[in-house]
Parts: C-alpha cells; structure tokens; sequence
C-alpha cells in the first residue's frame, strides 16, 4: 500500500489485501458524466499477505473529479 500526502510524497507501507471473508462495498452515491465528476462511500478490511494483521476501514469517502470515460 502506498499513500500519499497533499505534497505529493510517497510512503510505502506494509502491503495490505482486502479480507474477501469480511463484508465490503463500494457505493457510487454522484455520477455525472457531464461534468467528469464521480463520488462514493466505501468500507473493507485490509489484511496482510501472512494474516497477521488487520485494518479495518469504515465510513469511507472519495471525490473524483476530471472523470476519464472510455
């Protein structure tokens, strides 16, 4: 997993995968294809490769804008 702050430094992180034994979803909640604008919720369990730990996260958000349709 690599996350990256506002100033656009990279961080690399213990690999994590999504738990498919733990529930999970991705809500599309604003799709306007118009205006390349797309927006969401999400929630899922992220585990790493050997099962030793877990993160869940909950009450997840994303906003994309400049949307590439094909």
């Amino acid at each position: 997993m690599e996350i990256v702050d506002k100033s656009g430094d990279i961080t690399t992180v213990e690999r994590r995968f999504i738990d498919s034994t733990k529930s999970h979803f991705i809500e599309i909640t604003k799709l306007d294809l118009e205006n390349k604008i797309v927006s969401g919720l999400f929630e899922f369990t992220a585990i790493t490769e050997d099962k030793s730990d877990t993160i869940k996260i909950t009450n997840g958000r994303f906003d994309l804008n400049n949307l590439f349709v094909q």
